[in-house]
């Protein structure tokens, strides 16, 4: 079998594996081989091939053996990606991918060497840059969406689209991932609000949280309302099996959905064109609508839990790096020190 990291089945601990078998389980230890691999995703094992196989050819072109490898090779290795790259993340990658491959072969992961350790924590130092948080989207940039796109106009489904996906963005705290998820046949309209159906994930904190309720407002930027006129101007059938969110085909006179969803960098250009008359584009981004509904909650003082369900967070962590706490916010900590 042809297996992207093969050197890791010609370990002492795979060929002692390999001997303890009859030949009639030998297709047996073929599935045992390919299912090692499933422990990591395709993208993963793409990446880390890669990685590796620059280990390897480096070792090759410098006469070191590149398995088991060496941990004061890697280092070596290292030093020479340290000079190439203009980011932790060649460095990251390489001992990530070596690590993996030693550990398939029953070998010691070479992070756990002070000097690889080093070199790793010091590639992080030297080329890493400091993470810049997007703003998040205000209500008020999304009543100046409404204003500029449909209001005292005729809207065309393009614009329509744009509304109903930054509002809904923005009341369901989603992520890009479960709002290009969405499909027809999980919407279901009631008189007060809207249920959306979402399968659930690794960060779904409540087992029974899969459905998210988004009330209907009586301003303009009501997400419900929003919905529904992009989903009669797009003539969307409620029982397919079809992305809410799809990509548009135009003749001259006329645009009607497809069936293919939108991808994340075109969900981008539509975000960011909807608000460059209203923002600084540079400063936003797809995150910026759940990060903004997260944060008009948590100022608006919604309950904890409702506010964690509602988000689908799994820590408090992870919920709080989406918060923007407002100034009036910021001085009630030092008004309350009685000082």
């Amino acid at each position: 079998l042809n297996f992207p990291f093969s050197d890791v089945f010609q370990s002492e601990m795979w060929c002692e594996f390999f001997t303890s078998f009859p030949v009639h389980l030998q297709p047996l230890v073929s599935c045992v081989q390919e299912t090692v691999f499933a422990s990591k995703g395709e993208g993963t094992i793409c990446t880390y091939l890669a990685s590796f196989k620059h280990w390897k050819l480096w070792a090759s072109s410098n006469c070191l053996c590149h398995m088991p490898a060496n941990s004061f090779h890697i280092a070596a290795n290292l030093q020479c990606l340290i000079f190439e790259a203009n980011s932790p993340s060649p460095v990251l990658n390489a001992v990530y991918s070596i690590n993996w491959a030693q550990r398939l072969a029953g070998l010691p992961k070479v992070s756990d060497h002070p000097i690889v350790s080093s070199m790793v924590s010091a590639s992080q130092r030297i080329m890493g840059k400091p993470k810049t948080k997007k703003e998040s989207i205000t209500s008020e940039m999304l009543k100046a969406l409404v204003t500029f796109k449909i209001s005292d106009k005729s809207p065309s489904l393009s614009d329509l689209r744009t509304v109903a996906l930054c509002l809904l963005d923005y009341a369901g705290f989603f992520r890009f991932s479960k709002l290009c998820s969405i499909r027809a046949c999980d919407i279901k309209f009631f008189p007060t609000y809207v249920s959306i159906f979402l399968e659930s994930s690794k960060t779904e904190q409540f087992c029974d949280g899969a459905w998210v309720a988004i009330a209907r407002s009586n301003q303009d930027t009501c997400p419900v309302k929003a919905l529904e006129q992009y989903i009669a101007a797009a003539k969307i059938d409620l029982g397919e099996d079809l992305p809410l969110f799809r990509a548009l085909s135009s003749s001259r006179s006329t645009s009607k959905v497809r069936c293919q969803g939108l991808s994340y960098s075109r969900a981008r250009e539509i975000v960011k064109d909807a608000f460059k008359d209203i923002t600084d584009v540079s400063c936003i981004s797809l995150h910026s609508l759940r990060s903004g509904g997260a944060t008009a909650a948590a100022n608006a003082g919604i309950n904890d839990r409702l506010f964690k369900r509602h988000g689908r967070w799994s820590s408090e962590n992870a919920k709080d790096g989406y918060l923007k706490d407002n100034f009036q916010s910021l001085l009630s900590v030092s008004k309350s020190l009685g000082i």
